[in-house]
């Protein structure tokens, strides 16, 4: 079992799955995005509203956030804007 379940994105914030365990929490979080996106009417463009529309937007940047937060000790390397392999170290 490896260590490290992510490592940083080259370019951008963020982390990339290298592992099964991170890819497994990878499609967690999809998943949990499609319930959020279900809950607040986001399939259903004719019962949605500006507030179910903008509370997925708000659960959504939440969930971003505690999905960073959770797994950042399982990141390869520390997590900032990357603009390219700089570092061959990775």
């Amino acid at each position: 079992m490896n260590q490290y379940w992510f490592k940083p994105k080259t370019y951008g914030y963020g982390y990339v799955p290298i592992s099964t365990e991170g890819w497994i929490a990878t499609f967690v979080l999809i998943g949990i995005g499609l319930v959020i996106a279900y809950l607040n009417n986001i399939f259903n463009p004719l019962k949605i509203t500006i507030k179910d529309g903008l509370l997925f937007v708000v659960e959504i940047i939440i969930l971003g956030f505690v999905f960073l937060k959770l797994f950042e000790k399982k990141c390869k390397g520390k997590l900032q804007w990357n603009w390219g392999n700089i570092n061959n170290s990775r």
